[in-house]
């Protein structure tokens, strides 16, 4: 999966399963099977994200620390501050 930022308010996403270089569709998979699963908790993660995103755009959010669970997060966020400021 690819996700690729378009405008403020919109992700482009690309999907590609990888099967077996030898394997044909339709004896060795389905291409429904493979993609069922993801599609079902897909849509659901994306309906998370947009209800986020709708609250994070509300005149009254305030935005505030992170949780201890998101210290990748953070660190991310630290890492991207100082790689934008670099030479």
């Amino acid at each position: 999966m690819r996700l690729a930022p378009v405008s403020l308010h919109v992700t482009r996403a690309e999907m590609e399963w990888l099967v077996a270089e030898d394997a044909v569709e339709g004896r060795d998979y389905e291409v429904t099977r493979v993609t069922e699963f993801w599609r079902l908790t897909a849509e659901q993660d994306w309906k998370l994200c947009e209800d986020n995103q709708a609250g994070v755009n509300s005149s009254r959010y305030q935005p505030g620390p992170y949780a201890p669970v998101e210290k990748g997060v953070a660190h991310f966020r630290d890492w991207y501050r100082t790689a934008l400021t670099s030479p």
